[in-house]
C-alpha cells in the first residue's frame, strides 16, 4: 500500500501479561512480496516454538495472550538496484574485497568503484514530429 520494502522482521508471544518471548530475523535483502517475507516469519516461530519449554512453560499452555509479527528497516520500493553479490557469506565477502583490493594497487585506487558512487546525468530526449 505503501510501496514499502523491508529487510528484517520480529515475531512475539506474550505469555500471560508480562512476559514476551522474542525473535528477530534478517531477510538480507529488501522485499516487499509476502511470499518471500512469510519463510523468514516461519523459521523466528519456530524457534520460539521450540524454544526450551523449561524456560518459558507457560507458551505451550492456554496463556498465550498477544502474538505479533513486527516489519522494520523500511525504504521505498526499488530504490536500490539488485547487487550481484547479494550472498551474506563472509567468505565471498572478503574474497570479494581482496580481489577489489589487488585490482587498486594495481591500477589505481579509482579503477574499480562501486555503481552507487557514480552521479549519471539524465537527459531529456525531444522527439521531433517532423
Amino acid at each position: 500500500r505503501h510501496n514499502l520494502e523491508c529487510s528484517t522482521l520480529g515475531i512475539w508471544f506474550r505469555i500471560g501479561y508480562q512476559e514476551k518471548v522474542y525473535a528477530e530475523r534478517k531477510i538480507g535483502r529488501y522485499v516487499s512480496e509476502e511470499a518471500l517475507i512469510m519463510p523468514y516469519a516461519k523459521e523466528a516461530c519456530e524457534e520460539v516454538l521450540h524454544s526450551s519449554p523449561s524456560s518459558h512453560p507457560l507458551i505451550f499452555s492456554s496463556s498465550c495472550t498477544q502474538t505479533g509479527l513486527i516489519l522494520f528497516d523500511f525504504r521505498p520500493k526499488g530504490a536500490r538496484q539488485a547487487s550481484l553479490f547479494e550472498t551474506q557469506d563472509p567468505r565471498r565477502v572478503v574474497a570479494l574485497q581482496q580481489a577489489l583490493d589487488t585490482a587498486r594497487r594495481r591500477f589505481g585506487r579509482d579503477s574499480v568503484s562501486y555503481g552507487s558512487a557514480f552521479f549519471v546525468e539524465t537527459r531529456q530526449c525531444r522527439v521531433s514530429t517532423h
